[in-house]
């Protein structure tokens, strides 16, 4: 055995006794502590592997779609050879230990581990990705095969190559001996070998910095798929960490503490998260105010469609839809912008109807990806059909990627720098990702345009967007939305004052925001994303908007607060007469129903109670976390189960309105493959397909839902051109 060692690994120069077991077992420490950070990256990327379902998803993408194999592949090639590049530079120039005696009965522990320690760590990578149970599916046995001679070759053929160059160029000396001890950089530079690479590797890390500037623009990180992204970005990484680590002396010089603290001192004024901002073309009216005007046109459309038919009675009944669409990433962007559209397809007209739309993170996101989309066919002049996938396409694109290369590349750098570059903001590229896509996809720059100005022409009927983050310094609401919800000039008409402690961005800041920040301001989730900062007119700082979910993840709260302040407009609206000549007495009244559409993408109360786990390790740290996170969980039922039992059982009799209708589409995630759908900003085509498949489903015409909102919102009762 020790022959056969030998010979693969060149192990004959060591002693495979007890001893030398014991040098290992002792040294071990005292070696990898000088690449300690190294071993942080290691460990980040076996997190993302194998616990993370975000990047659970994207490595099973990876497994089954061959345009990602060889920019994988490649990406771990680059990860691995830095990792052993970065950790040879290291413990080349660093100096193992102090202490001589040490040194000396341990010789052949700390050789052993300084020949061997490099090439581990830059195997490790492709090592873990077997231990992946997908990889071992049927579609995937070609990029397993590969992978697998890889591992098992490349440190064979690199050794040759450098032995047949040795030999070829006998007069020149491409690389050095390890050794135990500490050499300059200039002495490792002095060979070619060292050299090339050193200058290669420098050379590789402005290029991918470079690159990801300008991923959105050049389709760079799309194209080679998050996973690759996340992988290259570590490898940034390693030459990142490997500055810090070489200035660091364990016990002598904590350059790794220097540098936290630096950190946190010129954090204080490199913010580079402020918001995007747009003068304000249009003056806009107060919550009341555009709700009646709203109201009107819609009664004023039902009775001359009604002048029509046979209909005689005395009230005619106009629905009125709020919908909220529940936070959930980019499983909630899709659900959101499918059903929305499924909705319309199916109920032509509808979004006549629907007055406004509360959406939260993802959901959020969705919602103002289907009203953009929504306006610029009105604007056409055409109708949302069920064969146009226009939509479906801008929605189901990869926004993970030009995130990713956002976060490890530039976002870093600016960590360090003592001044903001807006430029670097890591969100910023996440809705330039969203532009981006909606442009290429649906031939429209709407995300590029002021939110307001969605709603300049009321002749589209475009339902109203509230879209909900979270004013982290506060904890208060943020709500973007078109009409004004506060400073009404009549105090009294602002009554009951629901929305007096929410906060109302576009008020606040004086100013418009395009699209594509609003719907960003719903769905920033530290720490992928960077809390948006705003400043009122004056300069004054308000603080940072994060994602809605921390406040309230279902956009309920937004929809109740919302029919408690028009309840009054409504009730005066009813007991105003309406001319009909079909009507007896020539008069009409009419009979608002509010229907309350729940968009739901959470799994259900039973797949988180089979999903719970009893705190056992470390639970005195674990339970106020695990608490947070499950209580979270679990506002989604316990909201939605309060609205459908107010909005059934609760009416008072004076209001002089229908009960609210409340219905849930729900994502259902009962099956492994719902339950597993991610968070982050990625979904594989498996998972697209999942949600596919269930929006098909939704509102079959054989379906107990459809019929439903088919009584409720009688396709009769819908405006018409």
């Amino acid at each position: 055995m020790k022959i056969l060692f030998g010979e693969l690994f060149g192990l004959d120069e060591y002693d495979l006794n007890r001893d030398f077991l014991r040098q290992l077992r002792r040294t071990f420490w005292i070696v990898t502590r000088h690449v300690l950070l190294l071993l942080v990256v290691l460990v980040l990327y076996l997190f993302i592997l194998f616990n993370n379902p975000q990047g659970v998803d994207i490595v099973s993408e990876v497994i089954v779609n061959k345009r990602y194999w060889v920019w994988t592949l490649l990406a771990l090639l680059a990860l691995g050879t830095s990792l052993w590049f970065c950790a040879t530079f290291l413990l080349q120039m660093k100096k193992i230990s102090h202490d001589v005696a040490f040194k000396e009965d341990n010789s052949q522990g700390i050789q052993f581990w300084l020949d061997y320690l490099p090439g581990l760590l830059g195997l490790l990578p492709m090592i873990a990705l077997l231990f992946k149970g997908d990889l071992y599916r049927g579609e995937s046995w070609g990029f397993l095969g590969i992978l697998f001679l890889l591992i098992l070759l490349l440190p064979l053929v690199i050794k040759s190559f450098i032995r047949r160059l040795e030999k070829s160029l006998g007069s020149v000396k491409w690389f050095d001996d390890v050794s135990m001890e500490s050499r300059s950089l200039r002495s490792l530079l002095y060979f070619k070998g060292t050299r090339t690479i050193f200058w290669s590797f420098i050379g590789y890390s402005f290029v991918l910095f470079v690159l990801s500037l300008t991923s959105v623009e050049t389709g760079v990180a799309v194209l080679i798929g998050p996973f690759a992204v996340m992988i290259f970005g570590l490898s940034f990484l390693c030459a990142v960490f490997s500055l810090v680590m070489y200035y660091n002396i364990p016990g002598r010089r904590p350059a790794l503490l220097f540098v936290g603290v630096y950190v946190a001192v010129i954090s204080t004024w490199n913010n580079n998260s402020s918001i995007r901002t747009l003068p304000m073309k249009m003056e806009r009216v107060t919550l009341e105010e555009d709700f009646q005007q709203w109201a009107r046109k819609l009664v004023e459309n039902r009775i001359e469609k009604n002048k029509g038919t046979k209909d005689t009675s005395s009230v005619l009944p106009v629905p009125i839809v709020f919908v909220a669409t529940e936070g959930g990433g980019i499983r909630a962007l899709f659900w959101t912008a499918l059903v929305l559209q499924k909705l319309e397809t199916e109920f032509p007209g509808l979004h006549n109807n629907i007055y406004g739309i509360s959406g939260v993170s993802g959901g959020g996101v969705g919602a103002t990806f289907y009203v953009s989309y929504l306006h610029d066919q009105l604007k056409k002049r055409r109708r949302l059909l069920a064969g146009d996938s226009r939509l479906t396409d801008a929605v189901r694109s990869d926004f993970l990627s030009d995130l990713l290369a956002a976060f490890l590349f530039q976002d870093n750098l600016q960590n360090v720098l003592p001044f903001a570059v807006e430029s670097f903001d890591r969100s910023r590229q996440l809705e330039d990702a969203w532009s981006h896509s909606f442009r290429y996809h649906t031939d429209s720059d709407t995300f590029e345009k002021g939110f307001t100005k969605l709603y300049i022409d009321n002749a589209f009927r475009l339902p109203r967007l509230f879209i909900n983050g979270t004013l982290a310094e506060s904890g208060q609401k943020t709500i973007v939305s078109y009409p004004l919800l506060h400073q009404h000039p009549d105090s009294s008409k602002n009554t009951p004052d629901v929305l007096r402690d929410e906060i109302d961005v576009l008020e606040r800041i004086g100013s418009d925001i395009p699209v594509k920040t609003a719907a960003s301001l719903c769905s920033r989730f530290p720490y992928l994303t960077s809390g948006g900062f705003m400043e009122n007119p004056g300069g004054k700082n308000i603080g940072h908007v994060i994602d809605g979910g921390y406040r309230e993840n279902t956009g309920l709260e937004t929809v109740w607060q919302l029919l408690l302040r028009l309840r009054p407009v409504m009730q005066r609206e009813q007991r105003q007469p309406w001319k009909d000549s079909t009507a007896s007495g020539g008069k009409k009244r009419i009979q608002f129903r509010p229907v309350v559409l729940f968009i739901r993408n959470s799994p259900p109360t039973a797949v988180l109670d089979s999903a719970r786990n009893i705190a056992g390790l470390l639970h005195e740290l674990l339970i106020p976390v695990l608490g947070s996170g499950n209580a979270s969980d679990r506002r989604t039922p316990s909201i939605d189960a309060l609205t459908d039992n107010v909005f059934k059982n609760y009416v008072p009799e004076a209001a002089g309105l229908k009960p609210c209708v409340y219905e849930v589409f729900d994502l259902d995630r009962t099956q492994a493959g719902g339950y597993t759908l991610p968070l982050g900003w990625y979904f594989s085509d498996n998972s697209f397909r999942f949600v596919q498949k269930q929006a098909d489903l939704t509102l079959e015409k054989k379906d107990t839902l459809f019929t439903r909102l088919t009584q409720h919102i009688n396709p009769l009762n819908l405006w018409k051109d």
